[in-house]
C-alpha cells in the first residue's frame, strides 16, 4: 500500500468495505506512514494515531509498551493478526511484533464484540500481514542511530513462475543496539516469508509465517521523582542511569506464528475464506528495578528483584462465507464460525542482590544476586467458540449494518503453589445495529449501537 491515505479497510466488516461507508471509526497506519516516521515498534507506528497509545510506559521500556485505545488498556485482549486473535499471558503480549513485517496497522475503535467475540472495550489494533504480489520488487535498507543502533531490513517477492500462478515474498529485520539506559541492550532478527498459489482465477491460498527474536535489557527503571521530575537537592539523575544488576538484566523474547489465508469463489456473488493461525511465544525476564528512596538526600535507592519465565501457545481458525445479492436492496451478507484455543503459563521468583540498595548519583555495579522462591506459577487454558452474522444493507446512499454473535468460553486456571485448578464456562450473546448516509461532499454522518 503506497501513501499515507487508505479508503478501504476489512477490519471492521470482515468484507471489503470503504472506509467512506464503515459506520465505525477506523485509523490505518501504512507501510509508507511507519517508514517515513521510522518508526521500529508497532507503539511508535501508533505515535500519530488519535485516541491511541501504544507505549503508555514511554520510549525507554523495551518490553513492547502497553496498548491504550480510548483510554481502555486493551494491551491483553486488543491485539489481532489478520483478523486473528493473538492472546497474552499475565506478564507478556504480542506488540513486540515487528511493524516492517506489516503491510498495515488497522485500529477498529470502539466495541467490537458483534464481530470479535471478547475483544478490547476501546477497540482492537489488528496487524496486517505483508502478502506477495504480482509485481517483482525488491528493496534493502542499512540505518544507524543513536546509542549505537545499527538495522538491516529487506522486503522483497514477486511472481515465482513465468504464468503468475506461484508468489513469493520475503521481508527481514537484523538490529543490533543500546538504548538510553545503561546496560541495556535492543538487539533484534525478524524473518517473515509467505507463498501464495493461484491454481486458477477463484482460488487462492497464501502460507505465511514469521519468526522473530529479541535480546534486550530491562529499559524502564521505575525512578522517584526527586532527581528526575524535579531536582534532589539541585542533583538530577542522569537518563542513562541503570538501577539493576548488570549480569542480570534482560528481556528475552521468542515469537513464532505460521498459517495461511484460503479465499474461494463459488459464483461470482458467494465466497468462501478460511483464516487459520498457530502462535507461540517464550519470554524470559531478568530485572532488578527501584523501589523509592530510603534516603532521600543521600540519593540511596532501595531495589526489587524479579525473575519470570512465560509460554504462550494459541491455535486460531476463522470461516467465512459471503454473499452479495442485489435486487431493491443491496446486501453483502457474512456468516462465520471461529475457533480459538489458548494456553499459557507464567512462572515467577523472587530475587535478592547482596546490595539491596544503589546510589542514584555515585552508583556501584560490583555485587552479586541470588534466586529466591517462587512467587507463581499459574497456567491457563481457554477455548473460544463463536457463531456470527453480519449484513450490510444499501439503499442509495443511505445504508444499514445489522449483526450479532452468539460465544461459548471455557477457561481453566490452575496454580502450582497452590495445586489448585478452577474451571468455568460462560457463553454470551453481542448484537450490533448501525446505520449511515454518505452525503455528496464526502460527509457521512453514522448512528452505531
Amino acid at each position: 500500500m503506497r501513501g499515507f491515505v487508505t479508503t478501504r479497510s476489512g477490519t471492521a466488516t470482515k468484507t471489503d468495505t470503504p472506509l467512506i461507508e464503515t459506520p465505525q471509526s477506523v485509523s490505518v497506519v501504512t507501510t509508507d506512514q511507519v517508514r517515513n516516521q521510522g518508526a521500529v515498534s508497532i507503539g511508535e507506528a501508533l505515535r500519530y494515531t488519535a485516541g491511541v497509545s501504544g507505549d503508555v510506559n514511554g520510549g525507554s521500556d523495551t518490553r513492547f509498551g502497553a496498548l491504550q485505545i480510548r483510554g481502555f488498556d486493551t494491551t491483553m485482549s486488543g491485539l489481532y493478526v489478520d483478523g486473528l486473535r493473538i492472546p497474552s499471558s499475565n506478564y507478556v503480549h504480542f506488540n513486540g511484533l515487528d511493524p516492517h513485517g506489516a503491510e498495515r496497522l488497522e485500529v477498529l475503535k470502539g466495541p467490537s464484540s458483534a464481530m470479535y467475540g471478547g475483544s478490547g472495550t476501546g477497540g482492537i489494533l489488528n496487524y496486517v500481514t505483508k502478502l506477495p504480489t504480482a509485481q517483482q520488487f525488491g528493496e534493502v535498507s542499512i540505518s544507524g542511530g543513536s546509542f549505537n543502533r545499527y538495522q538491516g531490513q529487506f522486503d522483497m517477492g514477486g511472481p515465482a513462475n513465468k504464468d503468475g500462478t506461484v508468489l513469493w515474498r520475503r521481508t527481514g529485520v537484523v538490529r543490533d543496539g543500546e538504548t538510553q539506559v545503561d546496560f541495556t541492550k535492543d538487539n533484534r532478527v525478524f524473518v517473515a516469508p509467505a507463498v501464495t498459489f493461484k491454481p486458477n482465477d477463484d482460488t487462492t491460498i497464501t502460507i505465511l509465517a514469521n519468526y522473530q527474536r529479541d535480546r534486550a535489557g530491562w529499559g524502564l527503571q521505575f525512578l522517584p521523582a526527586s532527581g528526575t521530575v524535579w531536582p534532589n537537592n539541585g542533583r538530577t539523575i542522569p537518563v542513562s542511569f541503570f538501577a539493576g544488576v548488570p549480569s542480570f538484566n534482560a528481556f528475552n523474547t521468542e515469537i513464532a506464528t505460521a498459517g495461511y489465508q484460503l479465499s474461494h469463489n463459488f459464483t461470482d456473488n458467494i465466497t468462501f475464506r478460511q483464516n487459520l493461525r498457530y502462535a507461540y511465544q517464550h519470554n524470559e525476564e531478568k530485572v532488578f528495578f527501584g523501589g523509592g528512596y530510603t534516603d532521600e538526600a543521600a540519593g540511596q535507592l532501595a531495589r526489587f528483584g524479579s525473575y519470570s519465565n512465560s509460554y504462550i501457545d494459541s491455535f486460531a481458525v476463522d470461516n467465512q462465507l459471503q454473499g452479495k445479492f442485489t435486487g431493491f436492496l443491496s446486501h453483502t451478507t457474512l456468516v462465520g464460525i471461529d475457533y480459538r484455543n489458548t494456553r499459557f503459563r507464567d512462572t515467577a521468583f523472587g530475587v535478592t542482590t547482596s546490595a539491596p540498595e544503589i546510589n542514584v548519583f555515585s552508583p556501584v555495579y560490583s555485587y552479586d544476586w541470588t534466586m529466591g522462591a517462587m512467587s507463581d506459577d499459574t497456567g491457563v487454558k481457554q477455548s473460544q467458540v463463536g457463531l456470527y452474522a453480519q449484513d450490510q444493507i444499501k439503499l442509495g446512499r443511505l445504508s444499514f449494518q445489522l449483526g450479532g454473535r452468539q460465544d461459548f468460553v471455557t477457561t481453566q486456571v490452575g496454580s502450582g503453589i497452590f495445586n489448585t485448578s478452577v474451571a468455568k464456562d460462560a457463553s454470551a450473546f453481542t448484537g450490533r445495529a448501525a446505520m449511515m448516509y454518505n452525503f455528496d461532499n464526502g460527509i457521512a454522518p453514522y448512528f452505531s449501537y
